[in-house]
């Protein structure tokens, strides 16, 4: 009696044994499959990645573009109004007082600030 659950025991154990060789080629082919669908993945999320660059490369320059547009607006704006300033002092014969500009410090900028304003206080409204 013994003798037969042993002989039990023991061909469970090889049938198992047997039976695992297949298990684990079927375990093997199916990791196989998911590190291949992995890479598949790994490459398509690189594609996206690369459009999506490309996209905001896209995007920033239309930005740049339009607000490039807008700046030529105001400046053309900023010329007609020196434009207007130029004409009105040939009218009124006024003298530039801006003189040249040699340091670009704040404190030599600050002077031709005030010296331009202590000229404009004698002048006519118009130019002021």
């Amino acid at each position: 009696m013994i003798m037969n659950i042993l002989d039990l025991q023991k061909s469970l154990l090889e049938n198992l044994y047997f039976l695992s060789g297949p298990i684990l080629a079927f375990l093997g082919f199916v990791i196989f499959k998911q590190i291949k669908l992995a890479k598949e993945q790994v490459i398509i999320a690189q594609q996206q990645l690369s459009e999506s660059q490309k996209q905001i490369k896209i995007n920033s320059q239309r930005q740049a573009a339009t607000l490039a547009a807008e700046l030529v607006k105001v400046f053309e704006d900023i010329i007609s109004l020196g434009n207007m300033i130029g004409s009105k002092k040939k009218q009124l014969d006024y003298e530039n007082p801006i003189p040249p500009v040699e340091d670009f410090t704040n404190c030599a900028l600050t002077k031709i600030d005030k010296k331009i304003l202590n000229s404009l206080k004698n002048k006519p409204e118009d130019i002021q």
